[in-house]
């Protein structure tokens, strides 16, 4: 028994070294005429072991048996019709095949052992890409450890031969490690969710969703979602390191949902637009480099950009807000007039083609159109900052501990205004734009903390200084005597925490009073009281106070 048993765990030990070769890439239709001289089929050692190949077979495609040829762990062995050909341009050694070669349409590869045992094929199909049939290309494997007899697997070669052959680049990388990706987008399969659920690509592109724990799967079946363009469908959930891949040949909007976890949330959105050749894609961070006199490389040209907005419209008579993307880069957004049926609200995710220009050093769009691709997107938390320069301009940013250097510059202009304010260290530029609610309060006694969207007005080149930071709305400005709940020595809360009801302790003259919501909305208003009766749903609220001077408090209504 023993001995079977010994000789079970050897055979087992075989197979586990024949499992180890992979087909990794194929040359099969080079840019050539006539005769196919770059033809070649790469085998890789995935394992960690070497592997004797000697007497393994290629018994179908070309014939060809191996020599006696031991391949280390990792490396690689290349067949091919014309070895001396193939060292020429991609400066390997290689083995040739005896007989035969690879037909362009389509072609069964297959690895046998020596033994005539199964390793390894691929059928492969000229339909996979076009750019491996006869336009220069090899097709190459983009993960060892992927399924390779699926097409979604194999791209392109994305290496330079840095030759070319009948006008045609040559594309490949025979002995070497790949380097193409599998998918130009991934998703992560989370316990409960997709990560990221929403995405925009280009027609043409895949997206990879990858699953490492938890039994999941990817369900976009027209059956359930009738307005998808068309079905995709990993089948049934299962646990487990796998992935699926989908290439998106149809623009529209694509839903999907994990269908053990859809109903508690765990869905998707994948939104497949075609390329605007007017209106070329562009990453924010791009759109926004400068020469050497801070004016836009991308100046006077139209772009297409996607990004959440931050903050509120500061032009009524049009649009003007800020715009951040995923990698936390922004830029402005503008349009003198009209509104494009838009209206502005934070959290709003955006595509926005426009043309890009700059006024007195800020970066911006001029809006042609926008699309709201989802809303209530999360906000990244503000920088906290301690200067202001190129790095904060349409960032969102947090200045702490500064004061206004001289109340005076609180001028509450109609038309906006900024202040000085100073952390001691140095001052900064306080815009307060006309149409966010701080503007018509008092100034801010005491230390407080800002927060704003970083912005410039320099008026001459280079285009190097006069940064500012404009608050969105109220609660942006946080007086730091709040924490001890007194507004000042004359004035205070009984309590930041209330029920329905609040004490305002003074010696001073008011007028009015207004409570407003985190958003910026007033609540209620109304003449003043000492004794503040009022019905809230819970939450955190701004109280105003106009009158001798005007003053705002935090509280907490629970």
């Amino acid at each position: 028994m023993k001995k079977i048993l010994t000789l079970f765990c050897f055979i087992i030990s075989l197979l586990a070294l024949d499992a180890q070769i992979v087909i990794t890439e194929i040359m099969y239709n080079p840019p050539e005429s006539g005769t196919d001289y770059l033809e070649y089929i790469e085998f890789q050692n995935t394992g960690n072991t070497p592997v004797n190949m000697n007497n393994y077979k290629i018994p179908d495609a070309v014939v060809f048996t191996f020599p006696d040829t031991v391949i280390s762990p990792g490396s690689f062995i290349v067949v091919c019709v014309d070895s001396l050909r193939l060292d020429s341009i991609f400066n390997i050694q290689a083995l040739e095949w005896t007989s035969g070669g690879m037909r362009n349409t389509d072609e069964v590869i297959t690895l046998l052992n020596a033994n005539g045992e199964f390793v390894d094929s691929v059928h492969y199909f000229s339909s996979w890409s076009p750019q491996t049939n006869g336009d220069g290309s090899s097709l190459e494997l983009c993960r060892t450890t992927a399924d390779n007899s699926l097409a979604v697997y194999w791209r392109p070669s994305l290496t330079n031969a840095m030759i070319e052959v009948n006008a045609k680049a040559v594309y490949g990388s025979p002995g070497k490690s790949n380097n193409v990706i599998c998918a130009e987008h991934s998703i992560n399969l989370q316990a409960s969710s997709f990560d990221p659920a929403d995405i925009s690509i280009f027609v043409g592109e895949q997206v990879e969703w990858i699953n490492t724990s938890g039994t999941h799967n990817v369900n976009g079946n027209q059956s359930i979602f009738r307005d998808n363009p068309a079905s995709f469908y990993s089948g049934n959930p299962k646990s487990g390191n796998w992935s699926f891949i989908y290439k998106f040949d149809l623009p529209g909007t694509y839903e999907y949902q994990c269908d053990i976890h859809g109903p508690s949330g765990m869905t998707g959105v994948v939104r497949v637009r075609n390329k605007d050749i007017n209106y070329p894609d562009i990453t924010i961070d791009l759109l926004k480099t400068t020469n050497q006199n801070g004016v836009m490389d991308s100046f006077d040209r139209r772009y297409t950009v996607e990004g959440t907005v931050y903050g509120v419209n500061l032009r009524p008579a049009g649009l003007q807000f800020t715009i951040i993307d995923k990698n936390n880069q922004g830029i402005g957004v503008f349009l003198s007039a009209g509104n494009l049926n838009y209206t502005v609200k934070e959290g709003d995710l955006l595509r926005i083609k426009g043309l890009a220009t700059q006024f007195n050093g800020l970066a911006q769009i001029v809006l042609d159109s926008l699309q709201i691709l989802s809303t209530g997107a999360n906000l990244f938390a503000a920088s906290i900052v301690t200067d202001l320069n190129e790095n904060t301009e349409s960032q969102l940013i947090q200045i702490k501990n500064v004061e206004l250097v001289d109340p005076i510059t609180w001028t509450n202009n109609p038309l906006g205004f900024t202040a000085k304010i100073t952390n001691g260290i140095q001052e900064f530029d306080l815009r307060i734009d006309n149409d966010v609610n701080i503007h018509g309060t008092m100034p801010p006694t005491g230390k407080f903390n800002i927060t704003g969207i970083g912005s410039q007005f320099d008026a001459s080149s280079p285009y190097f200084d006069n940064y500012q930071i404009i608050p969105r709305y109220l609660q942006d400005l946080e007086l730091i005597t709040a924490t001890d709940n007194s507004l000042a020595p004359s004035t205070r809360l009984r309590s930041t925490i209330v029920t329905n009801s609040i004490e305002i302790l003074t010696t001073l003259h008011y007028d009015d009073i207004e409570i407003i919501n985190q958003n910026g909305v007033v609540q209620w208003n109304g003449k003043f009281v000492r004794q503040l009766q009022f019905d809230l749903l819970p939450g955190i609220y701004f109280l105003k106070l106009k009158g001798q001077r005007n003053f705002i408090a935090k509280f907490v209504k629970l």
